[in-house]
């Protein structure tokens, strides 16, 4: 169990005026009703603003749904190659990066590019699988036009490895790898 600790800052404004800012990421109205009731007696002055300082504490808990994926490591021989796959067929910025890895940023997503000669500590006790050995996942990305998006990715160099084909599920698919082996899949749905 992990506990957040965030500094929350009311503003109760006149007596019926509540302003709350929160870095907290979620409404607070119940602690923030609460204190206004509390400090309703300071609140008579026509003008008055009271400020409140309040240490907000959220425990999360694993019966919560952990349903945010904020990062993930891809391992490849070939780093530089990935790089510059992933700037210039993606557009993915560079956040930050040395001689063994490069995390770049998709919308809510970093990707951590990292050597396979430096992987082995994140997949212990795991052995690092060489390129050769299969594909065991793949990467998707849902767009508006497939076609469009086809079209750019052949001007960058993609090599489509099947598609477009309609799933049954509803969804119209081209797949192709990175450098390293990645499987990437663009879909489209065309049930809309």
């Amino acid at each position: 169990m992990s506990t957040l600790v965030k500094l929350v800052t009311l503003e109760i404004i006149q007596d019926t005026h509540l302003r709350l800012w929160s870095d907290v990421g979620f409404l607070i109205i119940p602690l923030a009703q609460k204190t206004l009731r509390r400090h309703d007696h300071h609140s008579v002055a026509h003008s008055y603003i009271l400020k409140v300082d309040l240490t907000v504490m959220a425990t999360a808990t694993f019966a919560e749904p952990l349903l945010t994926i904020s990062a993930m490591s891809l391992l490849t021989e070939d780093l530089a190659a990935s790089k510059a796959f992933y700037t210039d067929v993606f557009g993915a910025r560079v956040l930050n990066e040395d001689a063994e890895s490069c995390a770049v940023k998709f919308n809510n997503l970093i990707i951590n590019l990292l050597a396979a000669s430096a992987g082995q500590e994140l997949v212990q006790p795991a052995k690092v699988a060489p390129p050769e050995a299969g594909k065991r996942f793949q990467l998707s990305i849902w767009v508006d036009d497939l076609d469009a998006a086809m079209a750019r990715l052949r001007s960058k160099g993609v090599t489509f490895l099947s598609g477009p084909e309609v799933k049954p599920w509803g969804l119209k698919t081209v797949t192709f790898d990175d450098p390293a082996g990645h499987n990437w899949e663009i879909a489209q749905d065309v049930t809309k």
